[in-house]
């Protein structure tokens, strides 16, 4: 009885791990991170380009506000992230002058806010030109690094949902095309 309790409660808990759902930040998009080995920064990029929420594309975070880097702290990455190395959307143009030259956006964004841990961005090893959260205690940070994604354990996806009006306009169009196209039959 107790092995089957224990094994209902293990599939309880993995399901509802797998069932989280995006938080809204400060800025009407939505965010969550994504708790798995990454192979390097592109892979990271393409997986979170392909996953969706309430029928929008998302994007590796970019974070372009103090409010917007203190939300994803408080909310989205664990308290204590000692040892945790966490892909977001930022990286630098091949070519840019080293190490802090040439950092971009994933979206385009404007690049007019950094966190940087100390020392950083540092290009250590002369190859890294990908943004990342590094945990330590208590303290979350920037840091630049290799896109080869060793040590990460996730990344971070944003959902640049559409105001609630801007949505109800979609759906209110999508609706006037499906009777359209019903009369038409």
């Amino acid at each position: 009885m107790w092995k089957r309790c224990m094994g209902a409660m293990v599939v309880f808990s993995i399901a509802a791990a797998a069932s989280a759902v995006p938080i809204e930040g400060p800025n009407g998009h939505f965010y969550e991170r994504v708790t798995e080995p990454v192979t390097e920064w592109h892979f990271a990029e393409s997986q979170a380009e392909a996953q969706t929420y309430l029928g929008t594309a998302g994007h590796l975070a970019t974070i372009t506000s103090a409010e917007e880097d203190d939300f994803i702290v408080a909310n989205i990455l664990p308290p204590s992230g000692l040892g945790e190395f966490v892909f977001v959307g930022g990286f630098q143009d091949p070519g840019s002058p080293e190490p802090g030259g040439g950092w971009q956006w994933v979206t385009g964004e404007e690049w007019d806010y950094t966190h940087w841990n100390p020392g950083e961005p540092n290009n250590n090893g002369g190859a890294e030109d990908f943004l990342i959260y590094v945990g330590h205690p208590s303290v979350w940070g920037w840091n630049d690094y290799t896109s080869d994604g060793a040590g990460i354990t996730g990344y971070v996806v944003e959902y640049p949902v559409p105001e609630p009006a801007t949505l109800g306009l979609l759906v209110v169009g999508g609706l006037g095309v499906l009777l359209k196209r019903r009369r038409k039959r």
